[in-house]
């Protein structure tokens, strides 16, 4: 199983102490430099927006669960026009 964003960027902050930005900035950063990914070369697997389509016109409520944090869920469903298809959208980041 991965970490969450906030563990992992834990995780090599204890590896190299000493680092000069927060654990803030640089969780902030990777959600900025991955939405930029996303953008940029992100495209869904093929077939998937048919199946959430079918799905939602056959009235089957579907929810998504993530580990990934909040902010970059919603950028990747508002960019391929998703996030009404789901009823519920939750991250482990979220949880405690």
């Amino acid at each position: 199983m991965g970490l969450r964003l906030d563990e992992a960027v834990a995780y090599w902050f204890a590896k190299n102490p000493g680092l000069t930005r927060t654990e803030q900035q640089v969780g902030a950063r990777i959600e900025v430099v991955f939405n930029e990914l996303v953008d940029a070369q992100a495209v869904p697997m093929p077939g998937v927006l048919e199946t959430l389509e079918f799905c939602r016109e056959k009235g089957l409520a579907i929810g998504l669960a993530s580990s990934t944090v909040l902010p970059i869920i919603e950028h990747i469903l508002e960019k391929f026009r998703i996030r009404g298809i789901f009823q519920t959208v939750c991250s482990a980041a979220q949880e405690t």
